[in-house]
């Protein structure tokens, strides 16, 4: 975000990109060599899906106050992503670990190519906020349909 914020330096959108490129490989890398080692923990199911949240959040709040992204857009990408993490934590108090599936990996990588396009400033971008935001909810409403019996009782 400070790169973002320092206009006087040359290049500083590329430099923005590679450094969120950089953290988006990071957590791909670290969930494919967590996988591969068979060293898959519980802490780790809850806490990569909060990493993304909060980078997510952060940057979209961040273009949302430079008026890159509409802030309902915004709004309900966040909604949606502090209710599944409710979610989750609900789940948790139950000893029950709800891992990301398919549609959050989809809506994952939907969000961190929009914000690739904010960072760029890429003409049309709208058309991927509207995508991103439609799986956003649907991705979120089957996390609740596929794990309503964490919610019963």
């Amino acid at each position: 975000m400070i790169l973002l914020l320092l206009n006087d330096i040359p290049y500083h959108n590329i430099i923005s990109l590679s450094f969120f490129l950089l953290i988006a490989f990071s957590d791909y890398l670290d969930g494919y060599i967590a996988r591969k080692y068979n060293q898959i923990s519980d802490l780790g199911k809850l806490l990569d899906p909060l990493a993304d949240k909060v980078l997510v959040t952060t940057l979209l709040l961040f273009f949302t106050q430079y008026g890159k992204i509409e802030f309902y857009w915004t709004a309900i990408i966040v909604f949606r992503e502090y209710t599944v993490l409710g979610l989750r934590s609900v789940a948790a108090l139950k000893n029950v670990v709800i891992k990301a599936d398919i549609y959050g990996k989809i809506k994952t990588v939907l969000q961190f190519g929009l914000i690739c396009f904010l960072i760029m400033n890429v003409p049309g971008y709208n058309i991927l906020i509207i995508l991103t935001v439609i799986v956003t909810i649907l991705s979120g409403i089957n996390y609740f349909v596929a794990n309503k019996e964490v919610l019963n009782g």
